[in-house]
């Protein structure tokens, strides 16, 4: 039983009390503070017996309160001294915990106070409020690079909306960016991309499995003020926006087209001699009355006259396959078994002593352009004769599949370095190996002419380089090239076992 206390407390009150002693912990105060009763509740949140709390002042039981006053002090005193209700929430030191307070005036002039633990609900907002402040900080860090960086740096939603932009982008476009958000970012592209962006935006938000890359021209504030940028524009699955990083590519465009024209201008024009040279060298060959030692100096100018045609034609691959569209092919229905071996046998004339096997299987019919299969295969079979063992003969299959067909082009000898094998297929890219032995001295474009003649046909071509297994190159071709999406190349992928 609880201690008996001489304090003025009404037979109604104590029923009132008896019916709350499991409810939430309670304080019953007489109007000299001193406490007059307490439940269960109050027992076990604050760790002391009602023989410890009752009949004790409460400024006494807990001098926390007063040391560092708070709303314990400030509320319960304008409670009991104002006879109005109070409601308030306090940290309650002694327990660590965090009370919700109810206090009421009593008839006997005190007042009853309620303590409802809320320690699990203000840990949460103190949770929320360290996570927004955290978003918020990563927000201002992300705004500071935004600000900093060189690039544009844009957010675009459906209909290539332009729901964000930083600083970078709104100088080019000579405006500011709350003038730019909330539009559609095409109004700022020049009329004839304009298509092409969003064509690309929606595109990346359908779900692109990598970021898309296109370039578009933008328009700047004042007439006349074209610039060309380059966009990677990625988005989330299902997401409704996107997040685009463009660089002003207008310097590099000019310096590339300049440098496209040039190597167009140049082979163009060193062509047309050499081409008369090289029918004047005919013309001699065809003579019978050269003696010896002038056919071979003839043969010599023939021979320097090929160099000098075949490296003008790569050049000009080169330049096509660096335009949009790439190298242009025109597909016939052809046999590319019979083409392929047709190309090798032209091709060995110029390799005396060397071998190169020739080996086909299954159906190989379809639509190429036989010239740039020609082109393709001598690419492949020069730089096996370049590179392999002059000691093996180099090795050229065509096999037919289901809706593919392959060509492969093995030579034995010393593997491709594993530095370069992931860019062999580069312009500009010779492998240092045993040189140039008996063939023509090339550039570096031999194996990249080769990855875009495959693409315009809607193909691929890889290589595996091993010491013991030598060197492969595979060619995949689909029968019939297809109408890909600008940019894009074919997947071929298909699952024959060829």
């Amino acid at each position: 039983m609880p201690p008996e206390v001489d304090v003025d407390c009404p037979r109604d009150d104590d029923a009132l009390l008896a019916s709350l002693e499991r409810a939430d912990p309670y304080l019953l105060l007489d109007p000299s503070w001193r406490i007059v009763r307490v439940n269960e509740s109050t027992e076990r949140a604050t760790g002391r017996t009602r023989a410890e709390l009752v009949g004790r002042i409460l400024w006494e039981a807990w001098p926390e309160m007063r040391v560092e006053p708070s709303a314990y002090v400030r509320e319960l005193e304008r409670c009991m001294r104002e006879r109005l209700p109070v409601r308030f929430e306090e940290h309650f030191r002694p327990t660590s915990m965090w009370t919700e307070v109810t206090a009421t005036p009593t008839p006997s002039g005190g007042l009853f106070a309620t303590f409802r633990d809320v320690t699990p609900r203000k840990r949460a907002e103190a949770r929320a409020r360290a996570a927004e402040e955290e978003v918020a900080q990563r927000e201002r860090e992300l705004e500071r690079v935004l600000a900093l960086s060189p690039d544009l740096v844009v957010e675009i939603g459906r209909d290539a909306l332009l729901l964000r932009g930083n600083p970078a982008c709104a100088k080019l476009l000579g405006r500011s960016v709350e003038e730019l958000v909330g539009h559609p970012c095409t109004e700022h592209v020049h009329p004839d991309d304009r298509e092409l962006m969003r064509a690309q935006v929606e595109r990346a938000l359908a779900g692109a499995p990598s970021p898309v890359r296109f370039v578009v021209r933008v328009l700047g504030r004042e007439p006349g003020d074209l610039r060309w940028v380059s966009f990677d524009a990625s988005a989330d699955p299902g997401a409704d926006r996107l997040v685009a990083v463009g660089q002003d590519v207008t310097a590099e465009r000019g310096r590339s087209e300049l440098e496209q024209q040039l190597i167009g201008i140049v082979s163009h024009d060193l062509r047309n001699p050499l081409s008369a040279i090289d029918l004047a060298v005919h013309a001699l060959l065809r003579r019978g009355d050269l003696d010896p030692r002038t056919r071979a100096v003839v043969l010599r100018i023939q021979s320097a006259v090929g160099r000098g045609i075949a490296l003008i034609r790569d050049l000009l691959d080169f330049t096509s396959a660096r335009r949009p569209g790439g190298i242009p092919i025109a597909p016939q229905p052809l046999d590319l078994h019979a083409v392929v071996a047709a190309a090798v046998q032209e091709l060995v004339s110029a390799w005396p002593g060397r071998e190169v096997r020739v080996t086909s299987a299954g159906d190989a019919v379809g639509s190429w352009d036989p010239a740039r299969i020609e082109q393709l295969v001598q690419n492949l079979v020069s730089n096996a004769l370049k590179y392999g063992d002059p000691e093996r003969p180099v090795e050229v299959r065509t096999l037919g599949g289901a809706r593919w067909v392959r060509i492969e082009v093995w030579n034995a000898g010393a593997p491709i370095d594993p530095a370069l094998l992931p860019h062999v297929f580069e312009p500009l890219r010779r492998a240092a190996r045993t040189g140039d032995v008996g063939g023509v001295r090339g550039v570096g474009l031999g194996l990249y002419i080769v990855d875009h003649i495959a693409r315009a046909h809607g193909g691929t071509v890889d290589v595996v380089s091993a010491e013991q297994a030598g060197t492969t190159f595979v060619v995949r071709l689909p029968r019939e090239p297809p109408a890909p999406p600008e940019g894009e190349g074919g997947d071929a992928s298909d699952g024959d076992a060829v």
